[in-house]
């Protein structure tokens, strides 16, 4: 069968995930059409589905929510699993719901949405994990990869409910209409380049959804910046900073999935 595996990443981390999912697929006879989004076709003769995400304030990213409001109808439901990773799985949030919404209405039926626990990358605001943390993490999202994999094989439906943890209903509506509603069209301009820049334009090469250009040698962030900060923490030069006044972030470490090369 014909397995279509859409992702998209920041630092690495769902890459993976769908690397890992693909493996055990594969093995089982699949044939992959695999692709990061943007810039992923459409869905079209596939026999079933997998699509890669992280999460984002409680929610999916804006990029991946128009990917799958997109997704061409197919003749017959077709089976699907939605995979999310997350620094913390419990904060998941609206993240699969909505996303299961999205995909029902276009004629998927998705037997299998869960969340990964991976290393957290929102380094502008919360610290890098510590290098042999996030290899457990890894290690351990790897594992987790391949047992959705064999449960979407099996037709096992496994669902994640829905969970805020320790977050407060306020808070956590706060936080994730905040960022949606209000912070991804602003947050952009919080990038700045600092005196290290060494203007080698990395950032703008690199970049998923082309919000970078270089501008007399320095970048500049646009509106269409995700917030997937892959600049921040890939920047050879830590030249990056973005919210130093509340996360101090330009004294923060960096992470990267040891093996992504964007």
């Amino acid at each position: 069968m014909k397995t279509a595996i859409r992702y998209f990443t920041g630092t690495g981390n769902t890459k993976r995930i769908a690397g890992r999912i693909g493996d055990v697929l594969s093995a089982a006879g699949d044939t992959l059409d695999i692709a990061a989004i943007p810039g992923a076709p459409p869905v079209t003769d596939a026999g079933r589905c997998v699509f890669c995400s992280p999460v984002y304030a409680l929610g999916l990213p804006r990029i991946v929510r128009r990917y799958l409001a997109g997704l061409p109808k197919p003749g017959t439901p077709r089976p699907a699993m939605l995979v999310v990773s997350a620094g913390n799985p419990d904060h998941t949030g609206w993240a699969l719901r909505h996303g299961r919404e999205l995909l029902d209405a276009r004629g998927y039926c998705v037997i299998v949405s869960e969340t990964i626990h991976m290393p957290d990358n929102w380094t502008p605001f919360l610290p890098a994990p510590a290098e042999d943390v996030a290899a457990r993490r890894l290690a351990a999202g790897d594992e987790s990869a391949a047992q959705l994999a064999r449960d979407f094989l099996a037709g096992k439906e496994r669902h994640r409910p829905f969970s805020l943890a320790a977050m407060t209903p306020a808070g956590s509506w706060l936080a994730h209409h905040g960022f949606h509603g209000l912070g991804i069209n602003h947050m952009w301009s919080l990038f700045r380049a600092t005196r290290e820049c060494t203007s080698c334009g990395l950032c703008a090469r690199i970049c998923p959804v082309a919000a970078i250009e270089m501008v007399e040698g320095k970048p500049r962030w646009s509106k269409a910046c995700e917030q997937c900060c892959r600049c921040f923490n890939l920047c050879p030069a830590r030249a990056i900073e973005q919210l130093d006044l509340v996360g101090r972030g330009s004294t923060r470490g960096r992470y990267c999935e040891p093996n992504f090369k964007p």
